[in-house]
C-alpha cells in the first residue's frame, strides 16, 4: 500500500483507514475469507470500476462513491452489498443484479440501492434474490 501521507509498505495492513488525499492500494490476495471494502467516509473522493471488486467474499460498501461505475460480478461468498448513490448506471445495474443473483450462495444477503436507477430487467433477478433471503433495498424501476 501507498498512502497519501508518504508511508507505504509491501506488508499486509489489517483495517487500514487511508488518509486525505490519494492513496493506492495493491492487492495480490482477495481469496481470504473475510475481506472487506468499505468507502467509510470517503464519498465521491473514490472512484474506480465495480470489476475490481469481483474477488471481494464478504463485503462491499460503496454508498455515496457517487464516481464508482461499472459491472460487478462477485464471488458467490459476497453476502453485503451497498451500492447507493454509486455512479452505476441502469444497464449496468442491471447486470450486476442478475451476476449477483446467478452466483451467489449465500441466504440472507444485504443488497443496497439506493438513489439508483433499474430497468425491469432486473425485477426477476431481484424477486429471485428475495426468495433466496436477501434484504433488497430496491433501486427506482424506470422504462
Amino acid at each position: 500500500w501507498k498512502l497519501a501521507s508518504g508511508a507505504e509498505s509491501n506488508t499486509t495492513a489489517q483495517n487500514l483507514t487511508l488518509p486525505a488525499g490519494t492513496s493506492y492500494l495493491y492487492c495480490n490476495n482477495l481469496w481470504a475469507s473475510g475481506v472487506q471494502v468499505s468507502a467509510g467516509s470517503t464519498g465521491s473522493n473514490f472512484t474506480g470500476g465495480l470489476s475490481v471488486f469481483g474477488n471481494l467474499t464478504y463485503l462491499l460498501n460503496l454508498s455515496n462513491c457517487s464516481l464508482v461505475t461499472g459491472v460487478l460480478s462477485p464471488k458467490a461468498t459476497l453476502s453485503y452489498i451497498n451500492l447507493s448513490y454509486t455512479g452505476v448506471s441502469s444497464a449496468d445495474l442491471d447486470t450486476s443484479i442478475s451476476n449477483l443473483n446467478t452466483i451467489t450462495t449465500v441466504a440472507g444477503g444485504t443488497l443496497k440501492l439506493s438513489g439508483l436507477t433499474r430497468s425491469s430487467a432486473s425485477t426477476t433477478a431481484i424477486n429471485a434474490l428475495i426468495t433466496k433471503g436477501w434484504a433488497v433495498t430496491d433501486a427506482t424501476v424506470v422504462g
